[in-house]
């Protein structure tokens, strides 16, 4: 019982984390979008836009962090993208997975109930 509702609190803070990830990059985006268009010279705006790229970059990252799934939720909608026609190349894509790791997750049983 415990467990569980530890479990629950975890992905609450992760989501209550990803949320605020997304609306920092969203302010970052905003802010670097005002200081190129705010009549920046095209040395400064070029140098705006690179500083804004690797601070979203480092946003991205964090959000792929806080929103991975485990080996169970990947095999299973591996299963269910595949079966709705996706190329296992498209699967592994979108699940940040490796082409092998498709594979192995659309041909091979898992457990039960999944």
């Amino acid at each position: 019982m415990h467990a569980e509702r530890d479990r629950r609190a975890r992905e609450a803070a992760r989501r209550r984390q990803a949320v605020a990830t997304l609306r920092l990059a969203e302010a970052v985006a905003r802010y670097a979008a005002d200081q190129v268009a705010d009549g920046l010279s095209p040395a400064e705006a070029r140098q705006a836009a690179i500083d804004a790229a690797g601070e979203l970059a480092g946003l991205a990252a964090l959000l792929r962090k806080l929103t991975r799934l485990g080996p169970a939720e990947r095999r299973s909608l591996t299963r269910q993208l595949t079966a709705l026609g996706m190329s296992q190349r498209e699967v592994a894509d979108r699940l940040g997975i490796s082409l092998r790791t498709a594979w192995a997750y659309a041909r091979r049983p898992g457990p039960a109930g999944d």
